[in-house]
């Protein structure tokens, strides 16, 4: 018998259903990761800190390919996210960096110089962000450095100061 490697794949599931999925996947005993952020919501009696997904209606599951079945019959799992005619295979790299950045999420340094060119591919070389990579991109009238998961098509903006950049590719 030939073990298979195991590979991280997202899933589209049901809307507001991403934390049920992974509690669900997780009884069955599929890894699993369903990104959340933390949020204060306001209500007319109260405030509470809630968890919210992060990227709305997936979440990531890693599997062999014969496992793909039991995590389609989960409940509130709709299907895989396919990419050019298969299912999207998201490399390691890419959730390890999806962890790092969203546990460094409350961090929040302005970028301070415009030294860098807009367009910029970019590297993070100092801080908590170390070995991100990017583009230098303008939103809000700010400078920002988007970080790109490639499978799903997302991106995240970060402010970032310019002096723990490092330029990759000039535009």
């Amino acid at each position: 018998m030939t073990l298979q490697k195991k590979q991280w794949f997202a899933i589209y599931v049901r809307s507001r259903a991403e934390k049920k999925v992974g509690e669900s996947l997780n009884e069955i005993g599929i890894e699993n990761y369903v990104p959340l952020k933390q949020e204060w919501r306001q209500w007319s009696d109260r405030k509470k800190l809630v968890e919210l997904p992060v990227i709305s209606g997936y979440v990531f599951v890693k599997i062999a390919i014969n496992e793909r079945l039991t995590v389609l019959n989960c409940p509130n799992v709709l299907q895989f996210v396919r990419y050019l005619g298969e299912d999207a295979v998201i490399r390691d790299i890419e959730i390890d960096n999806l962890k790092l950045f969203l546990n460094q999420a409350d961090v929040n340094v302005e970028m301070v110089s415009g030294r860098i060119k807009l367009g910029s591919q970019v590297e993070v070389v100092e801080g908590p962000f170390v070995g991100f990579e990017g583009e230098m991109v303008q939103h809000n009238g700010k400078e920002k450095v988007v970080v790109r998961l490639d499978a799903l098509q997302s991106n995240f903006l970060v402010k970032i100061e310019s002096s723990k950049l490092t330029v990759k590719e000039v535009c």
